[in-house]
């Protein structure tokens, strides 16, 4: 399930970094679907939705 806010998708350039409170999730986590919910010392957690639009030409998901 997709999270309940709005997520704000883009690139944060090193020179607004320091200023912002939020960093935009980035252009890949869109196009797979997936977004942050957690982070911790030296870890994090994502979820995402799982679909059509993850398969390979062959039907396959690929993992890594």
């Amino acid at each position: 399930m997709p999270p309940a806010f709005a997520l704000t998708y883009g690139i944060a350039k090193p020179e607004d970094v320091s200023g912002m409170t939020e960093l935009p999730a980035p252009p890949i986590a869109q196009t797979l679907g997936f977004w942050l919910v957690e982070v911790g010392d030296g870890q994090c957690a994502f979820e995402g939705d799982t679909g059509s639009h993850l398969l390979n030409p062959l039907g396959g998901v690929h993992g890594g």
